[in-house]
């Protein structure tokens, strides 16, 4: 197919791939905010001071923070629906594509999230021959994403 580099085609089925990686890192720093929220409401502890208090204290702080981890958390499951879709989309794809080779490598890298190194150890080649590997399946799920938008 193509070894001569991803060509600008290829970015789609680049995009398309990586869906799942970006939408799992939004979901983990959305749960770390929570847990960082959390922390925040649980810790609120009086605290001695011989400063005077502000005219206006904010009375309402701790339940904004229980109204904001409320919002996250409904995001967080409404996200985690979203992931699972991506995934079996993403899934569906790969295993379209004709070359059992892609299938793998495609799969390892982008719904495993392993990197390259444990890949070419897996599929038993050298890391130039999986970069390799990995121009033509791109060509191949660019071609795949293709064809199946004009029959959409």
């Amino acid at each position: 197919m193509n070894t001569q580099g991803v060509k600008a085609g290829d970015t789609q089925a680049r995009d398309f791939l990586n869906r799942v990686h970006r939408m799992d890192r939004s979901l983990m720093w959305k749960k770390e905010q929570i847990v960082a929220l959390r922390e925040m409401a649980t810790s609120s502890t009086s605290r001695i001071s011989d400063m005077p208090r502000s005219d206006s204290p904010n009375l309402q702080r701790m339940e904004m923070l229980v109204c904001k981890i409320t919002d996250l958390e409904r995001e967080v499951e409404g996200d985690c629906m979203e992931l699972e879709a991506t995934r079996i989309d993403t899934a569906l794809a790969i295993l379209n594509l004709p070359n059992v080779q892609h299938q793998q490598l495609l799969t390892e890298r982008y719904l495993r999230s392993r990197d390259w190194k444990d890949i070419a150890d897996a599929m038993g080649y050298s890391m130039s021959h999986v970069f390799r590997l990995h121009v033509d399946a791109l060509c191949s799920m660019q071609a795949f994403l293709t064809k199946e938008r004009t029959f959409l």
